[in-house]
């Protein structure tokens, strides 16, 4: 790839410039799709369309508004060059028309071109002339409350997933229901609050001259709405009722509560207000003090005592509230720390639990250790001593959970009963989230409760896949199962080979095209007039190569059978891999394997596409040493659930090219080694199918097709090692000196690669670099974003 280095960043901070979820109260017209065409001056044009192609959308709204634009083609699909006169590069040597669109409650920007981009009714498309980074997309506005006539502060930022950074986006315009309101800073602020009702925000900065704005204008509906809540009524011994509730005050939503579960309950005026003098014969005074019936908020970051009467607090949306019985003495832990400050995995440390409160008569706030109560970490029990403290020996990496109480048979509780989750990851301060939710989600996670049947499974699986066919990954599997190519696809290869030419494709490139034509019957000796082998094999350098360069290679060599003199052989590309093998120290595990980054530790996926590929020659002592110590290094890093988590965290690509590398191998993926507590492999991979076969990346997000083509790889792998005990999913019999030629109809063309709408770069860069993440399914972000 003939490119800058700025041209490369640029490329990449564009293409993966996905947006963050707006509020869940944003609404949108689901009949039709709504289209937003605006300059660096002002909107030029919006409008409502039944089309639902983004390409015939954006056109037919336009048309209706007389105005001209510009269309031109590159190998990758049509983009926009200039509408209203206003030309790509007319304001920066990177500016252009670029695209968004806004579904499921967030906007993305398409790794596709623009006529190659389907919309559906109620989504939005919104065309925007920039010039990288500005103008920035709002695509992290928060809320601070979306409950009625309570102090409403709305924050724009910028979220960017491949730095991880928050840029403050300043220096815009914007009016709620039409009424101009004043930006500070990155915020506007509203003291009283909202009606409740559906609301208008818009914003904008538009330039009269030839400036960039500062934000892409943008017009969301939000709902201001009674809020959602949970509460939970700890009496003197247990929890009396917990539940989720609907109401414009605490005290309503407690009464509907109580109401529903048919638990007696005595309300009082006081001139403070209303309080709760009475729930479930437990009544105020019981003790002969000022015992009684009292609250707190828990929301992720904190534990608060509102300043206000039950009946006068307005519950945030997904506020947790806590109404106990206790008195002046009974605490909370509304304040827990460590020590040391920074936990490192598998290291002893130190829980505090105190309770922190102001005292009025000292006029200043006093924090308490939280002596004798019974804490659970981890359904672990221990006693804290009278500075509040517990010993740990050691936790692992990752989330845990943790539950305080303090009962007492004759008097209020020492400790409120409460329950929460704290994060490890040996580089910063443990993190708490002090909900109930959070608690719960932790300790339900048991992947044994997954009903397993691979027959079932697989067959799910492979309907969906069989019925959409969007990649040529696809080939491997179908081939494998006696299906049916769709050799649309092969003849789009044909086309883009065309346009591009063999010395702009990487070498992963041609190895995924050496793979899968010969999955699809079709010779890799001559496509379109290419010898893919000798491209790859005789013309690189394997001093070039990246280590999934060399995987796939060796991979690509043994599925094709392929017994000629090359001058990057077998033994070349197994010891290239030999070599690159690392071994690397964390969370006091020596962990050896194959990673894109040292410094991130092993990456699993890698590891498990590296075991598949090194499979057949574990005859040699130096390849199967290296084997075995990666498998037990896999094992050691699996977590109680069954995941197997990378740098990012869990991601169900992972267990797929894992599951892949172990069967080749002939370790079982729900043998003892890779069988924890609350899940194996199998399981775990199950954990993350949502409906009709189909797979998510992350746990409890929607469905995405890469992680379904894989997934049905490791599917097709478990069912042939419960046959036979171990299965290389590359292994390949066919003879590829007989394959055929696959005969190319579409015209020959030669034109020069232009970027798609949204990119501004030639979009070869983003190939080169992006394709880690596209063959191996590697995570190297926190957030999904693939082509």
């Amino acid at each position: 790839m003939k490119k800058t280095v700025s041209k490369v960043v640029l490329s990449i901070f564009i293409l993966l410039q996905f947006l963050a979820i707006l509020p869940k109260q944003a609404l949108a017209n689901s009949s039709s799709v709504y289209v937003v065409v605006q300059s660096n001056q002002g909107i030029i044009a919006e409008g409502e369309t039944q089309k639902t192609n983004a390409l015939d959308a954006l056109d037919e709204v336009l048309k209706s508004k007389g105005i001209t634009y510009v269309l031109k083609d590159s190998s990758y699909g049509k983009y926009i060059s200039e509408v209203n006169g206003l030309k790509e590069g007319s304001l920066g040597d990177y500016s252009g028309w670029m695209y968004a669109i806004q579904r499921d409650g967030k906007y993305e920007v398409p790794m596709t071109s623009i006529d190659g981009t389907e919309l559906k009714k109620g989504e939005k498309l919104l065309l925007y002339y920039g010039c990288y980074p500005k103008p920035y997309l709002a695509n992290d506005i928060s809320f601070s409350t979306l409950s009625p006539n309570k102090a409403l502060t709305i924050t724009f930022n910028n979220y960017n997933d491949w730095t991880n950074t928050v840029t403050k986006i300043e220096g815009f315009k914007a009016e709620i229901d039409g009424k101009s309101v004043e930006v500070i800073e990155n915020r506007i602020e509203l003291p009283q609050g909202l009606e409740e009702g559906v609301h208008e925000l818009k914003f904008y900065d538009f330039k009269e001259g030839n400036e960039i704005p500062n934000i892409v204008a943008d017009t969301i509906k939000f709902q201001i709405k009674k809020p959602k809540f949970t509460v939970r009524v700890e009496g003197l011994l247990d929890t009396i009722v917990r539940g989720e509730v609907e109401g414009k005050t605490a005290l309503l939503g407690l009464e509907k509560l109580l109401s529903d579960n048919s638990i007696s309950y005595k309300v009082t005026e006081s001139k403070w207000g209303k309080y709760v003098e009475e729930i479930n014969g437990l009544k105020a005074g019981k003790f002969g003090g000022y015992d009684g019936w009292m609250y707190y908020i828990k929301s992720k970051n904190k534990i608060e005592t509102p300043m206000v009467s039950i009946d006068s607090y307005i519950p945030n949306d997904g506020d947790e509230i806590v109404v106990f019985y206790g008195d002046s003495t009974t605490a909370y832990a509304n304040n827990i720390k460590f020590t040391p400050d920074v936990v490192e995995p598998n290291k002893p440390f130190k829980i505090q639990f105190s309770y922190t409160y102001f005292d009025w008569y000292q006029n200043k706030e006093v924090t308490t250790p939280i002596a004798g109560a019974i804490v659970t970490i981890d359904e672990k029990n221990y006693i804290t001593n009278e500075n509040g403290e517990i010993n740990i020996e050691g936790l692992e990496k990752g989330i845990h959970s943790y539950r305080i109480s303090g009962y007492n048979v004759d008097k209020s509780p020492t400790v409120v009963k409460d329950e929460g989750v704290f994060n490890i990851d040996g580089v910063n301060s443990p993190s708490l989230d002090f909900r109930d939710s959070a608690y719960s989600e932790v300790i339900s996670k048991n992947n044994n409760l997954i009903k397993k049947n691979i027959e079932e499974d697989l067959s799910l699986t492979l309907g969906y896949i069989e019925k959409n066919q969007l990649d040529m990954w696809a080939f491997l599997s179908l081939s494998k199962m006696g299906k049916k190519i769709d050799e649309k696809l092969i003849e789009e290869a044909a086309k883009e080979l065309k346009s591009y030419g063999i010395d702009e494709y990487t070498n992963t490139d041609i190895e995924k095209l050496i793979i899968t034509l010969t999955a699809a019957g079709y010779s890799p000796y001559n496509f379109v007039g290419y010898n893919l082998m000798e491209e790859l094999y005789n013309k690189r350098n394997i001093d070039k190569f990246l280590i999934n360069d060399a995987i796939f290679a060796l991979i690509a060599l043994d599925y094709t059978a392929d017994k000629s003199s090359y001058k990057i052989t077998r033994e070349k590309l197994v010891d290239f891999i030999l070599d690159k093998a690392v071994t690397v120290n964390k969370n006091g595990k020596e962990l050896y394997g194959w990673t894109l980054n040292s410094e991130m530790g092993i990456n699993p996926d890698i590891t498990g596409v590296a075991l598949a590929a090194l499979s057949p020659y574990m005859s040699n002592e130096k390849v199967k040493a290296a084997v075995d110590k990666a498998v037990d290094s896999l094992s050691k890093m699996q977590i109680d659930s069954g995941y197997i988590p990378d740098s990012f965290g869990s991601f169900s690509e992972t267990i797929s090219f894992v599951i892949l590398g172990l069967t080749a191998v002939g370790e079982n993926p729900e043998g003892l080694k890779f069988t924890k507590t609350n899940g194996d492999l199998y399981s775990a991979l199950l954990s993350f199918r949502v409906n009709n076969g189909q797979f998510a990346h992350e746990l409890n997000k929607k469905a995405d097709y890469m992680a379904t083509e894989q997934a049905l790889r490791a599917l097709i792998a478990i069912r042939e090692f419960k046959r036979a005990g171990k299965y290389n999913f590359f292994g390949n019999n066919v003879d590829v000196s007989n394959l055929k030629v696959f005969e190319y109809t579409g015209e020959e063309e030669a034109k020069n690669l232009l970027p798609k709408t949204g990119d501004m770069f030639d979009a070869n860069t983003a190939v080169a670099l992006a394709f880690l993440m596209i063959l191996l399914g590697a995570v190297l972000v926190k957030k999904q974003k693939r082509a």
